[in-house]
């Protein structure tokens, strides 16, 4: 294998309605373009581009170049021995339609940057090459396809341009990211043999899984020449720790199965529920015994299921099963992580390594993004977060044609072959919130018809929900966002987080909901020209980092964000320091009671999944973690809110707050508890509890009386650690130096 990673050429220019001759394109001089990458890094380096795009409202200016096209070019040579031997072009991520020319010779076509791409070689390689891949306006392509009414009346939408293209959704500007039509070679790209014999696929799959014994189920499909077919034997070797498994198989095709029976397996549980043991497995297919291909896996051993059965009254079930073991799921809503996909990658590890540290089990890969790489799920599988992973489509009524049916049928194939392997895959989800654009949700070819059947095809162990929320779930086809169904996306007006919407509502699981944080000042003066940092009103730049994509979709979320320090202390603040620090108050409040408000309705509700960890590019969110990694108020207290046992207070209900041990652990605990006031250290009620592995345990309830603003500390005493929460008694407005004197105090608690 050779990688054709790095320094390329690359041409840009004002894309017409018909391509260029590369002839033609070749005589203009070219400018260095790294690869992977996007073209905006090559037009920042020309002088094209601002060298900041994500200062003040220089992201804008990408929109220029939404019509250009590209061409890219890579010479590589190649040595007699590998010229004698079959070879095959790998590009792992190409945005987005491209043409692809080696020596001049037309390789192939692709449509979807969201896939890998493999072109064999045939024999047009030779000593010294030419590698050029020809990119399009996406825009323009875009321009030429065919396009339906819209299905409904009054409803939001104004991205027409993402319905064919299969680039991600949120590209096309988003509350979360800015208008980043892009184009590149954003993935590796590489050279590599075509062996004789190879097994082009192995999937393993955990079919039956208890403490005694496990049954991996390993499926291959391989390719070799055809005498040898009635030569094959698979070889599976395992080794977890100490643990280690070996078995050889004669195989009678090129494809199939093997079932391995493991004795008293290490299993793969979620974080917090258990060990993430994991099993590095090695698959050999031989031939007459002697080994002629292999692979490499990291096996998890574990099954998954997600039971919806009908209640007697309310929705039907929405839990969560690892194991046979039932699973209350706290995590993030998982957004790009940067606005240029090339530098995903180089943010994994830090995103990915907040959310173990903030006792997430769960992860939401939200459908307007890209499908993540290996790297990302390796290390949600060392974790122990699961992902819940939508298919690429978000917030709209994408086309039912056949065409785009086929394109769906590639694509969704392609992802779960590469990504099933993984043990913290968790749900693979249709889209996300596209129910609420179709009048009858129920008969949607790609997300109840497609999507389910390739799911069973080519994942048949992992479970398949038709979409985020599922309306088709209603009967009466009432397809309004919230209270339609037992998952929901709980988001409404933003107004006081205590409102009623937020504490009545009747999900079982909510995998959307969150509230706005302002970026500290430090923050802000990193993404906002000097002149434009204050105040808020009507000032652009903000409007813009809202993600406003110029075009005013997002006006509302700033005013929304005063509005919400003013809920908190009875006026707008009018320095930048107090607004950001109240604004950072109430999120951090807000995102708690969301946490708690679930944690306490066990096993009623089974889960959150807060909306979200970090921003892709600098802007006002609902993030916790700004794009520089700078951890808002609430990246503390919603570590302490996720706790695996932790003491959580209720809202006052005949005098008394509720006072609940919310145990998400596989283990019985007792020690001791203390509720006090922070400031003068009384103690309003104390005691020992127990509390059941996995359940709720109440406690008794405290005196407390809306009128009193008091921190109260929430101290639980077992297995010789305390772990600390809090709670803030009384109704809004507290006053600006209660709310800092508060955050003081509960900075100083230990970790």
């Amino acid at each position: 294998m050779m990688s054709l990673n790095g320094v390329w050429r690359l041409w840009a220019f004002p894309a017409n309605a018909e391509k260029r001759s590369i002839d033609e394109i070749t005589q203009a001089p070219a400018m260095p373009a790294a690869v992977p990458g996007n073209v905006e890094f090559a037009l920042q380096d020309a002088g094209l581009l601002p060298d900041d795009l994500f200062m003040g409202d220089n992201i804008l200016k990408c929109q220029e170049f939404e019509t250009y096209d590209y061409l890219y070019e890579r010479r590589f040579t190649l040595t007699a021995d590998a010229l004698a031997k079959p070879q095959r072009l790998v590009f792992e991520g190409v945005d987005c339609i491209a043409d692809y020319y080696l020596n001049g010779i037309l390789l192939g076509h692709t449509e979807n940057a969201l896939i890998a791409h493999t072109f064999p070689c045939g024999e047009l390689l030779r000593e010294d090459n030419i590698l050029q891949v020809y990119l399009r306006s996406p825009l323009v392509w875009a321009a030429d396809q065919e396009y339906y009414p819209f299905p409904l009346r009054e409803t939001y939408y104004h991205n027409q341009e993402q319905l064919r293209l299969r680039k991600p959704a949120s590209c096309f500007g988003w509350d979360i990211m800015p208008r980043t039509v892009s184009a590149g070679l954003w993935r590796g790209v590489r050279i590599e043999e075509i062996p004789a014999t190879e097994l082009t696929d192995v999937y393993i799959a955990p079919i039956r899984v208890s403490e005694a014994e496990a049954t991996l189920q390993v499926n291959f499909t391989s390719r070799t020449a055809p005498q040898n077919i009635r030569r094959l034997s698979l070889k599976i070797e395992g080794r977890c720790g100490k643990q280690v498994f070996s078995q050889e198989s004669k195989v009678y095709f090129t494809a199939g199965f093997v079932g391995v029976k493991i004795p008293q397996p290490k299993l793969w549980m979620p974080r917090g529920y258990g060990e993430q043991n994991l099993y590095d497995v090695t698959v050999t297919l031989l031939v007459d015994g002697v080994p002629a291909a292999s692979v490499e896996k990291r096996v998890g051993i574990r099954t998954v299921r997600l039971e919806r059965v009908p209640r007697e009254k309310g929705f039907r079930e929405f839990k969560f099963y690892v194991n046979d073991t039932p699973i209350f799921c706290k995590g993030s809503n998982w957004v790009p992580m940067d606005a240029f996909h090339s530098r995903d990658p180089l943010r994994y590890k830090r995103a990915v390594g907040m959310l173990a540290d903030l006792g997430c089990n769960i992860v939401r890969c939200w459908g307007g993004n890209v499908y993540e790489d290996h790297a990302f799920f390796d290390l949600c599988d060392e974790y122990g977060i699961m992902v819940w992973q939508d298919f690429a489509m978000a917030c709209g009524p994408y086309p039912e044609d056949d065409a785009f049916l086929k394109v769906m049928e590639t694509e969704a194939t392609a992802v779960i072959r590469k990504l099933r392997g993984h043990a913290s895959l968790l749900l693979w989800c249709g889209d996300n919130e596209c129910d609420y654009y179709d009048p009858d949700p129920k008969s949607n070819k790609l997300t109840r018809g497609l999507l389910p059947e390739i799911v069973r095809r080519e994942d048949p162990h992992r479970p398949y929900l038709a979409s985020s929320p599922d309306l088709g779930e209603r009967a009466d086809g009432d397809t309004s966002y919230n209270g339609v169904s037992a998952e929901q996306h709980i988001w409404g007006a933003r107004d006081h987080y205590k409102a009623r919407f937020y504490s009545a509502h009747n999900a079982r699981f909510v995998s959307e909901t969150g509230y706005h944080g302002c970026n500290s000042p430090e923050s802000i003066a990193k993404f906002i020209t000097p002149g434009a940092i204050w105040p808020w009103e009507n000032n652009h730049e903000w409007h813009i980092h809202a993600a406003d994509a110029g075009r005013h979709w997002y006006d509302s979320r700033i005013p929304m964000m005063a509005k919400q320090t003013r809920q908190i202390l009875g006026y707008i603040p009018d320095n930048l320091p107090d607004f950001s620090f109240i604004s950072q108050f109430a999120q951090a409040e807000a995102k708690k009671f969301f946490i708690e408000t679930m944690r306490l309705r066990k096993w009623e509700g089974t889960g959150v999944i807060w909306w979200n960890l970090t921003d892709g590019w600098p802007q006002f969110s609902d993030a916790i973690v700004d794009y520089y990694f700078e951890k808002k108020l609430a990246y503390r207290w919603i570590k302490r809110a996720q706790q695996g046992c932790v003491l959580c207070m209720g809202e006052i209900e005949n005098w008394r707050a509720p006072l609940t041990v919310c145990n998400d652990t596989l283990a019985d605990i007792a020690g001791t508890y203390r509720v006090y006031d922070a400031e003068t250290d009384e103690t309003l009620a104390e005691g020992t509890f127990t509390a059941a592995a996995n359940e709720n345990t109440k406690l008794p309830g405290v005196e407390l009386f809306y009128s009193e603003k008091r921190l109260l500390i929430l101290a639980l005493r077992y297995d010789g650690k305390t772990v600390y929460n809090h709670y803030i008694t009384g109704e809004v407005p507290y006053t600006l130096e209660q709310t800092r004197r508060w955050a003081e105090l509960l900075e100083k608690l230990p970790e």
